[in-house]
């Protein structure tokens, strides 16, 4: 059997792309572009195992984990060891189902069996039509994504300016439309934000045990947040601003997850302010 280097490593690369996005997306990751590219690098770099000569089952089980290691760190190692392995899992989980695509192609479709050498599958499809078939993958799973509402648009992330007597303050926020913190006497939204953010707008007394706390409710647990009423607020998403007048800002002492965010809302906090487009 014929292997084109050239081939093997434009073809690994780019599925080893799509498999990264999917993970990126379901997880909702928020690695850098170059970080994904370094990744599919490595995917191309790593599919040179196949050149190597015959191993035992064990041998081979090993150099295909250190390889998902190695993708896995090159493209979700700069979001900390939790962001690292949930990202290296699902692309593990995706190549597996990638696997079973091809595999039911191949024995249902195209009726011609899928060669096994050195613990790496040889499909019977040409170049082009692997490609085809793993961007259909792809679209299939984005697709799904979607539909079950998992998907993260790129609009989720915005830029909030928090106004106070220590200047402003800009951070990223998330918007999750499972946001639903509020006041429950007043009924004002709230802004979820990380201390270390906001540390020069919050109040000299803040922290004290006249400091107001407002109870929470999510997945991790329930619990309670000091909050401060700020002098204004101002999100910005895509081409549309709002101005929230009448709000408050819960304070977080950690890190509120993974990726390019340091804040949190929910689409009830722009309801409550008065919303601007650009021309």
């Amino acid at each position: 059997m014929v292997i084109y280097v050239d081939e093997l490593l434009f073809l690994n690369a780019l599925i080893t792309w799509l498999l990264l996005l999917c993970a990126r997306g379901f997880l909702h990751l928020s690695p850098g572009k170059g970080r994904l590219l370094l990744g599919s690098l490595c995917g191309g770099i790593t599919s040179l195992t196949a050149l190597l000569p015959p191993l035992a089952a064990w041998e081979q089980i090993g150099v295909q984990l250190l390889s998902a290691l190695l993708i896995g760190w090159a493209a979700f190692g700069g979001l900390g060891k939790r962001g690292f392995l949930r990202g290296t899992a699902c692309f593990l989980l995706g190549s597996f189902l990638l696997a079973g695509a091809l595999l039911f192609f191949s024995r249902f479709v195209t009726g011609q069996p899928m060669l096994l050498r050195g613990g790496v599958f040889y499909t019977p499809f040409s170049m082009a039509e692997l490609i085809a078939l793993c961007a259909l993958c792809y679209a299939v799973l984005t697709a799904l994504d979607w539909i079950r509402g998992r998907r993260v648009p790129v609009e989720e992330l915005c830029r909030v300016t928090i106004l106070g007597d220590g200047g402003p303050v800009q951070v990223t926020a998330r918007l999750d439309t499972g946001c639903r913190f509020f006041d429950p006497f007043t009924g004002v939204p709230v802004l979820v934000c990380e201390r270390r953010k906001i540390a020069p707008l919050l109040p000299a007394a803040f922290g004290s045990p006249r400091t107001r706390r407002l109870p929470f409710s999510a997945l991790s647990g329930a619990g309670s947040l000091p909050v401060y009423r700020p002098q204004g607020v101002r999100v910005q998403r895509g081409r549309e601003t709002w101005e929230i007048g009448d709000c408050l800002i819960a304070v977080y002492a950690g890190e509120l997850g993974e990726g390019d965010f340091q804040a949190l809302l929910g689409p009830s906090f722009l309801e409550n302010g008065v919303r601007q487009k650009a021309g």
